[in-house]
């Protein structure tokens, strides 16, 4: 088995060799095959120096990847993009390993194959005693870096901490679910910026992978003289409360929460005062000072953060993950097999004419998979007669993206075709696209489709009105006109593989995103005959305008934010389509009297792009006075 063991470093050329030194003493299992990664987050040390004779040692093989991004996250995530192991472990600069590292890693990852990922205890390697004027460690041990575990426990929302990102051994397959690491959060050069690591730990928590904190995978952690000073005690305090403040923005929870926090931290905050004006102890006094720091930096975390700097990624705003690849078992026989993935939300009246329209297919290798998303109608039922030709997978109602995924998940093929419940297909249709496969830079075959809506009306051929719909490299031209939809698609198996799933966390326009990231790196064929019949109605998301042009302003704001890579003129494509949703979503406010959410959105359609100036100022000159005179002055307009 593979095992990439990921070390990041800033400025710590002395301790990074202890650490390195630790590595090559423990003990090496022989099935399993370690590779090291050193990752320089452009320290301006001598770190590159000191590392050149690891490279060249050939007990363990090591690379040195140098990232001149700033912040821990990007140089994990930049890290993690060149990585193939099967087993990903990490561990920080100012540690060292224990001998017996690799040895418990290995047995409990290929004893246990249900476990997905183990951590394991900082051990404290003291530069000097802790001071008696500081709080005990067992006081602040997250500050100093201590964690003793004495029992074997399973991380769940009862477990007493979280995983701490310096000792972590994860497989690959589960990793790939909750990356990236959130590039806001974590170590930012000389700043403390904690949060990374509980970001991910919560992702872990939100898709159910099993963990487990193992008491022998043990970690040596040096702290410095300099850690232990009040000081660095409060930075430390502040600066992982803003991390924790600003995940708070989108975290679900169930505890009281005021102004955006929990409750009890404003409670705590405000006993904190009353001991700073009481004659209590210095050191409770010191304590009462933590809670007070920790109630502002989660104020400020989750209201103020990163919110003036223009677009930036929220931290739980991540691709949706990767699909794994197939095992060889799994891939045996398969190679020209089609997942057909179907979707489902009350949808009991249409599911059977779209089953029957998978049947009738003249391609015969096909998986049928019906994700029933929580229905309250009668669909089970429906379902009934076809489950001996079908895989049928129900769950919670958590919407489109999270059922989409919930089947290409449980999918086997080396294609994936989607198809909504209320859609269907002609019987031709497979049949003509699956050859288009046969180059391998295809990533996506599509067809045109017809329309029949509730009221009546038919449109006989949809890409008649998409004059841009092509074939080849049509990144630009898909930007500007969308012509992709999932239910005409067949997709290769490592488009998933490599560009992740549906976010689930987006309502709308999920499949622009994803589908936009597909098409930087792939090509796409076209059938440019009317293979799928959609419904178009009332049930349908599609009918809500203003949903889906702000969902496609956060897909294509989410496009730019993970493609640094791209081209300029895509990028200048992207940043005109951008700016034109921000004028219509700001006009539409602007007619409805917003002035505030016009102006933040007429803001950012001449940040994207001054093409819309000329139609975009006069508005937001209107937005940005009084409300009187904005009256006034829309009067005279009239």
């Amino acid at each position: 088995m593979n095992f990439d063991l990921i070390i990041p470093t800033y400025n710590r050329s002395r301790l990074l060799v202890e650490c390195l030194e630790s590595v090559f003493r423990a003990r090496r299992p022989d099935d399993l095959q370690i590779t090291v990664i050193i990752v320089d987050n452009n320290s301006s040390d001598n770190t590159r120096e000191i590392v050149k004779p690891y490279l060249e040692r050939s007990e363990i093989p090591c690379r040195y990847l140098f990232v001149q991004r700033t912040g821990k996250s990007a140089a994990l995530n930049e890290a993690l993009a060149q990585t193939n192991g099967e087993l990903i472990g990490f561990i920080d600069d100012d540690e060292q390993l224990d001998a017996s590292w690799f040895e418990v890693a290995w047995r409990e990852m290929s004893s246990n194959p249900s476990l997905e990922y183990i951590g394991g205890p900082y051990h404290p390697n003291w530069e000097v005693p802790l001071p008696d004027s500081l709080p005990p460690a067992s006081v602040y041990s997250a500050g100093l870096g201590i964690v003793l575990v004495s029992e074997r426990r399973e991380f769940n929302a009862s477990f007493p901490g979280i995983l701490m990102g310096g000792n972590i051994v994860i497989r690959r397959s589960t990793l790939q679910k909750v990356l990236p690491y959130p590039e806001e959060l974590g170590k930012l050069g000389e700043k403390i910026r904690y949060g990374e690591d509980e970001a991910i730990y919560h992702r872990l928590l939100s898709i159910r992978a099993r963990g487990e904190c193992i008491p022998e995978l043990i970690i040596y952690h040096w702290i410095p003289a300099e850690r232990m000073t009040k000081r660095y005690y409060r930075n430390w305090c502040f600066g992982r409360a803003i991390g924790v403040g600003f995940q708070y923005r989108n975290r679900v929870g169930t505890e009281p929460r005021l102004l955006g926090i929990p409750k009890f931290r404003i409670d705590h905050a405000i006993w904190g005062i009353r001991v700073q004006l009481s004659t209590r102890s210095m050191q409770d006094k010191f304590l009462a000072q933590m809670d007070i720091l920790s109630c502002l930096g989660m104020l400020y975390g989750r209201h103020f953060y990163n919110r003036f700097k223009g677009t930036q990624r929220t931290a739980l705003e991540r691709p949706a993950g990767a699909l794994q690849p197939l095992t060889p078992s799994m891939a045996q026989g398969n190679h020209h097999r089609v997942s057909v993935i179907i979707p489902s939300y009350n949808c009991a009246p249409y599911l059977v004419q779209a089953l029957d329209s998978v049947f009738e297919q003249r391609y015969s290798d096909l998986e049928v998979i019906v994700v029933d998303d929580g229905s309250t109608d009668h669909t089970p039922d429906v379902i009934q007669p076809y489950l001996d030709r079908i895989r049928y997978i129900r769950q919670e109602n958590r919407g489109l993206p999270a059922a989409r995924n919930a089947g290409i998940l449980a999918s086997t093929g080396r294609y994936i075709a989607l198809l909504d419940a209320d859609d269907y297909w002609t019987p031709t249709k497979l049949a003509l696209q699956m050859p288009r496969f046969a180059d391998g830079e295809v990533g996506i075959v599509y067809s045109d489709f017809s329309v029949k809506y509730s009221d009546g009306r038919e449109l006989a051929s949809y890409l008649s009105d998409r004059p841009l719909a092509c074939e080849g490299r049509v990144l630009d031209h898909y930007i500007r006109s969308r012509f992709l939809f999932p239910s005409t698609m067949v997709i290769r198996r490592e488009c998933f593989e490599q560009h992740g799933l549906f976010d689930e966390a987006m309502v709308a326009c999920e499949d622009i995103e994803l589908f936009t990231k597909m098409c930087n790196v792939w090509k796409v064929a076209l059938v440019g005959k009317q293979l799928m019949v959609r419904r178009e109605g009332a049930h349908n998301i599609t009918a809500n305008k203003d949903k889906i042009r702000r969902y496609t302003i956060l897909a294509f704001q989410k496009f730019l934010r993970s493609t640094p890579q791209l081209n300029r003129t895509s990028r200048q494509i992207v940043c005109r389509e951008l700016s034109v949703q921000c004028f219509d979503d700001g006009y539409v406010a602007f007619k409805a009297n917003d002035a505030r959410t016009a102006r933040v959105r007429l803001f950012e359609s001449l940040r994207y792009d001054k093409g819309n100036a000329r139609k975009a100022l006069p508005l937001l000159f209107i937005c940005c006075v009084p409300t009187r005179l904005r009256n006034l002055l829309l009067k005279f307009k009239k």
